[in-house]
């Protein structure tokens, strides 16, 4: 583990080396645990319950820039930490509120699931509000851990949401009854947030209520005033990134079916999971140094940087997926899920541009260009929703899957552009890592390029666990040279 620390430690350099690598550690964890069990769960469950389980986190995700009015974002800004306090006082009374007004939509629960085009989703959106509010309540509590520097309890709240996730979906799926139930799924989705919130007070909720108590009302009413900017810009934005992010699934689900949803769902886990954990550990590093870079004029360093790593790690699954998704999915998940490789492979640099633009999205509300946030934030949604539903209307899923990946991933390109330039990382060095690589993953290509053409699902397997392997070890020994 040590070692391992001090290999991240001379990638990344400084403070943002060293908590960026103790957050690391808890994504690996949860990388594992949650790669996994990805094999296990796609024999537990028909791809009709995730479909079910990714519409309703669908539906979750869109509520949540709602839940605390994203107040959550100016936690790191002030110096004081007594008036972040409040800021978190305040998102806190906000999330319980909003979720208090949800329980009020639960009467037209099965109309909305008729709606979107599946009933059965209509069954378990009761369990919505309970979502919301622990998801959103969970990330406060990251970010409050964040701004004290307790990277190792954010670590280990990552690990622990993996774990609980994985094992609640595993245990109710092994009853063969709820095969086709999105029930464990959604649980488990639940539960992983629960556990984060547990570990992340665990020992100190007595100090945490006591420090929510004490926020006066008056002082909680200047603040929303202060960084009013959240709530007009940031939230819209948040809203409009979530709608792109997940107004897909609901679109493929009016459009197609459950079935279609669930592949098109485990094509997004399998590559958006690792860049999702990666990213995330990176952003709440990134969010607590930039906040700091930006006060000293040293925003366009480190944002470099972590543009550099993210490029780094998104080049790996992308490159292993447009050469032989289809056949590593039919290996790993069964040949029933061989379609969800079809929908990876399209969709790749949709995904790949996402995960590398997630967490520099935190350079918006570092330089509070809010307005800018929200411009960028419109154009995406636009772009995908437009593209995806001129896709699905062709009545074929994986051309609406292109057609709509393609649109997000322009929009994307201009997202991350954007934020480079207002972080003032030179275009020459916004472009070099794509192309250094690329050039660094030609070898796992070619090998990936002889696995498939020998036919044999094992050997691309292989290929793609040696090469992704080999690609690792060259980019450490170039990175810490």
């Amino acid at each position: 583990m040590t070692a391992g620390r001090s290999i991240l430690g001379r990638i990344l350099g400084s403070n943002l080396r060293r908590h960026t690598a103790t957050l690391l550690s808890g994504s690996g964890i949860a990388l594992v645990v949650s790669l996994g069990l990805q094999p296990v769960l796609a024999r537990l469950y028909a791809p009709s319950a995730f479909g079910v389980a990714d519409a309703f986190v669908s539906i979750v995700a869109l509520v949540l820039p709602f839940a605390s009015l994203k107040y959550e974002d100016a936690i790191m800004i002030p110096e004081n930490d007594d008036e972040a306090a409040t800021i978190l006082g305040l998102a806190f009374s906000i999330a319980v509120a909003v979720c208090l007004v949800l329980t009020l939509a639960l009467p037209f629960r099965e109309a909305i699931g008729t709606a979107v085009g599946s009933p059965e989703l209509g069954r378990w959106l009761w369990l919505a509000p309970f979502a919301v509010l622990l998801y959103r309540v969970s990330e406060l509590a990251e970010l409050w851990t964040a701004r004290a520097q307790r990277f190792r309890a954010a670590s280990a709240a990552t690990a622990a949401r993996s774990v609980s996730t994985g094992a609640v979906r595993v245990a109710i799926g092994v009853q063969a009854p709820v095969h086709v139930s999105p029930l464990g799924l959604i649980v488990g989705f639940i539960s992983g947030y629960a556990a984060s919130l547990l570990v992340l007070v665990f020992g100190r909720l007595p100090r945490v209520l006591h420090l929510l108590k004490t926020r006066s009302a008056r002082a909680m009413r200047a603040a929303a005033a202060r960084f009013r900017r959240f709530p007009m810009f940031s939230m819209p934005s948040a809203l409009l990134s979530s709608g792109a992010g997940r107004l897909p699934f609901l679109l493929l689900l009016f459009y197609f079916d459950e079935s279609t949803v669930g592949l098109f769902g485990r094509a997004f886990t399998a590559v958006m999971v690792p860049l999702t954990l990666v990213g995330s550990a990176v952003s709440r590093s990134f969010f607590v140094h930039a906040a700091e870079s930006s006060r000293q004029q040293t925003l366009d360093r480190v944002s470099g940087r972590v543009h550099d790593r993210m490029v780094m790690v998104a080049m790996l699954p992308a490159v292993t997926i447009l050469v032989a998704g289809p056949q590593l999915f039919g290996v790993v998940f069964g040949n029933d899920w061989t379609i969800a490789g079809d929908f990876a492979r399209v969709a790749m640099p949709w995904f790949a541009l996402a995960g590398i633009t997630s967490p520099l999205t935190r350079i918006f509300d570092v330089s509070e260009r809010q307005r800018a946030d929200f411009v960028a934030s419109l154009l995406t949604f636009v772009a995908v929703t437009a593209g995806f539903v001129a896709g699905c209307l062709s009545g074929d899923a994986v051309r609406a899957i292109l057609i709509g990946a393609t649109a997000a991933a322009i929009a994307r390109i201009a997202q991350l552009t954007l934020l480079l330039r207002i972080a003032g990382v030179p275009l020459t060095e916004a472009i070099a890592p794509y192309v250094r690589y690329a050039l660094y993953a030609t070898p796992l290509a070619a090998l990936l390029v002889a696995g498939a053409a020998s036919g044999s699902g094992a050997a691309v397997l292989f290929a793609a666990l040696f090469g992704m392997a080999v690609y690792g070890l060259f980019c450490l020994r170039k990175l810490t040279a």
